[in-house]
């Protein structure tokens, strides 16, 4: 059987755009929650990828990546992890090892592992990940807040809270040192992370100040009518009910449960 024809210029252009249709619709998808849809309009464009991009183009290794994460957003584990292992061997084979996609998707498998309860290959990639980017950004790049507080998660949930506490302590510098990123979700991230470390580890003092710096935060990016901000007082008086001071935790509990029924009955709106 003679190879196939090479498709021609206005082919080759009608498939690209074709491509980028299937994959804002994949997208559109994925944002409603349609997520079967989402897999059968990103397995089309897959297939239409491999006809018009070259065999090693990082393009196919990112439709790859998106078919994983929404086939782990079906509960599709099995599925999802040889689409990652595939886009992972095409990106280092296009990018090379220490290119920060390849790390974005290592970070990415890390994820599906520790879903899928496997916590010691979930860290191992997790630090494979985190050390690819130092090498590709170095320290001080904000493109490490994610990989920072992913790793020390997995280290807090073996117990390992001397090892989670100074990546999330330098998570917290990068933050600092950058005065646009503060009012970034990365920081109330990294408060939240830090408080919660603070508190399994007994220091309260700590874990009481960083929890009441980020209700500051987010009161002043949310307002008050926002279910982080409840979420935090209710961490703030299990806070205090574990110290003993169940008085003040009361007093933070009525005042959650206040919020949260203001939240689910908000004011009519005034006609005019």
């Amino acid at each position: 059987m003679s190879a196939p024809k090479p498709a021609g210029p206005r082919r080759r252009d009608a498939a690209r755009k074709k491509l980028r249709v299937l994959n804002r619709l994949a997208l559109r998808h994925r944002r409603a929650g349609r997520h079967e849809d989402a897999v059968e309009a990103l397995l089309q464009a897959l297939e239409l990828a491999r006809d018009v991009l070259e065999p090693g183009d990082p393009g196919i290794a990112i439709l790859m990546g998106n078919l994983a994460g929404t086939y782990q957003a079906l509960g599709k584990l099995r599925k999802s992890e040889v689409f990652y292992r595939r886009a992972l061997r095409l990106l280092e084979q296009a990018l090379g090892a220490c290119h920060p996609d390849v790390a974005r998707t290592q970070l990415e498998l890390s994820d599906l592992y520790r879903r899928w309860g496997d916590p010691l290959a979930a860290r191992e990639l997790a630090e494979r990940s985190l050390a690819t980017l130092r090498q590709a950004l170095g320290n001080d790049a904000p493109d490490l807040l994610p990989g920072l507080h992913r790793l020390a998660r997995l280290y807090a949930d073996g117990g390992h809270l001397a090892e989670a506490k100074p990546l999330l302590l330098e998570a917290h510098q990068i933050l600092h040192r950058r005065p646009e990123r503060r009012d970034d979700p990365e920081l109330a991230l990294c408060l939240a992370n830090l408080a919660g470390l603070y508190h399994a580890a007994g220091s309260f003092s700590h874990a009481c100040a960083l929890y009441r710096r980020l209700l500051r935060h987010l009161r002043l990016r949310y307002g008050d009518r926002h279910p982080a901000v409840v979420e935090v007082l209710t961490a703030l008086a299990d806070l205090y009910r574990s110290c003993g001071r169940n008085r003040r935790a009361k007093i933070l509990d009525r005042h959650a449960s206040s919020m949260r029924t203001r939240m689910n009955n908000p004011l009519p709106a005034v006609s005019t």
